[in-house]
């Protein structure tokens, strides 16, 4: 766990303390917004494994930038450092992500057993026996001569 006054590197120029960073990202400051990016890029590594999946890694750590800007009003650096904060975003998340996943495969499953599947292309053979007499004795009938059938 690193301490309040350890420094974080967003780019090679700009260092922030935690203090820093979390002072800047409460008051909106945005070049604070983009230092969250290390802290969001490490929860983000274990987004495959946890997910199971690369895309849905990469929506889930979009979803955790999201919600660090949008929460960073909530903030409270008594309660504990920002990387705790964002670990703690990055991890419901996740299982935000995985219950969502869930719901969609039950959707799924019950969409697919409510399905009633089409007669078969091959009718049964009372139904071809019965086509076959009917056009055999449509055959034997006699054509139409004028009058309504023209």
């Amino acid at each position: 766990m690193s301490s309040p006054h350890s420094t974080l590197r967003s780019s090679p120029a700009t260092e922030f303390t935690d203090e820093e960073l979390a002072r800047g990202l409460v008051a909106g400051d945005e070049v604070s917004g983009r230092g969250i990016s290390p802290l969001v890029g490490a929860g983000a590594h274990a987004g495959p494994a946890l997910t199971g999946d690369a895309k849905e890694a990469e929506d889930v750590t979009q979803q955790v930038f999201l919600g660090v800007w949008r929460g960073r009003g909530g903030f409270r650096p008594e309660r504990g450092t920002i990387g705790g904060w964002i670990v703690g975003i990055t991890r419901r998340t996740i299982a935000d992500a995985l219950s969502a996943r869930t719901r969609r495969l039950h959707l799924v499953a019950a969409a697919g057993a409510s399905l009633t599947l089409a007669e078969p292309v091959v009718a049964k053979p009372e139904a071809v026996l019965d086509r076959v007499l009917v056009l055999r004795e449509l055959a034997q009938l006699p054509r139409p001569s004028g009058g309504c059938w023209g």
